[in-house]
C-alpha cells in the first residue's frame, strides 16, 4: 500500500562489520488482515504514521519472548476473499512473494526464515465479504497443509480476535479436519476496536500480544 522499502546495507565507520549471531531465539510468523498489519492503532485518520507495525500484536509478543516477527499481512484481504467480495489476490496467492507489487513480483524462498511458531489470522474480511463457509474452510484446511509442508515442525496457531468473530466455528472444523496435534486455535481477546475505521487500538494490541505471548511460553516454553 505504501509502497517497497529496500535495504542496501550497513556502513561501518572506523571500523569493520563482524559476523555474529543472530540476537533473538525463536522465530514466530503471523499470517493476516489489517488487523495484523496494526491498521490505525495509533489513531486517524488512517496513513502511514497512524499504522505501526511494529506495536501490532505480533511483532509485541515476539519482543516479549526474546524472538523476531515476521509479518505478511494485507489490509482488507482474506483467506478466499476480501472485504469487497473479490476472490483475486487472497493471503494464500500473496504468501509465495517477498515483494507482491509491481510488474516483476519477487517470490520469497520458504528456507531463508524458518518459523518456530505461525499464527494465521484471516477470516474477518472473508466473512464481511460474503465468503461460503465450506470453501473459506477447504481453502483454510488447504494453506494449512501447505505450511505444513514448508515448516514440519512449526506450532499454527488459527487465531480469532474476539469471542465475536464470525469465523470462530469454521477454525473449529478446520482444526477437527485436520487432526494436526500441533495445530490449535487462540482467542486473541482484543478489549476494545477503538483504533481507526473500528481496528484494534495500541492498548489493545498490547492486550492480544500478552495473550498471545503467554500461550506460546506456555506451549513452547518460549
Amino acid at each position: 500500500m505504501f509502497g517497497a522499502v529496500s535495504f542496501h546495507g550497513f556502513s561501518a565507520v572506523n571500523g569493520s562489520i563482524v559476523p555474529s549471531p543472530p540476537p533473538f531465539s525463536h522465530v514466530l510468523e503471523v499470517i493476516g488482515d489489517s488487523i495484523s498489519a496494526g491498521y490505525g492503532n495509533d489513531g486517524c485518520p488512517f496513513s502511514a504514521e497512524t499504522e505501526i507495525g511494529s506495536a501490532a500484536y505480533g511483532p509485541l509478543a515476539a519482543r516479549t519472548l526474546g524472538a523476531v516477527a515476521q509479518v505478511m499481512a494485507w489490509s482488507g484481504r482474506g483467506m478466499v476473499m476480501d472485504l469487497a467480495g473479490n476472490t483475486q489476490d487472497q493471503l494464500p496467492s500473496l504468501y509465495q512473494y517477498a515483494i507482491a507489487t509491481g510488474d516483476s513480483p519477487v517470490t520469497w524462498d520458504y528456507s531463508d526464515v524458518i518459523p518456530d511458531a505461525v499464527v494465521i489470522n484471516l477470516g474477518t474480511n472473508d466473512f464481511s465479504g460474503g465468503v461460503n463457509r465450506s470453501v473459506f474452510i477447504s481453502t483454510y484446511e488447504t494453506f494449512v497443509t501447505r505450511l505444513r509442508g514448508y515448516y514440519p515442525n512449526a506450532y499454527v496457531l488459527l487465531a480469532i480476535n474476539d469471542a465475536s468473530d464470525a469465523f470462530s466455528g469454521a477454525l473449529d472444523t478446520v482444526i477437527s479436519n485436520l487432526a494436526d496435534p500441533n495445530v490449535e486455535k487462540i482467542n486473541l481477546e482484543s478489549p476494545n476496536w477503538n483504533g481507526c475505521d473500528g481496528h484494534p487500538n495500541l492498548a489493545a494490541h498490547q492486550a492480544m500480544a500478552n495473550t498471545l505471548a503467554n500461550r506460546l511460553k506456555t506451549e513452547l516454553g518460549w
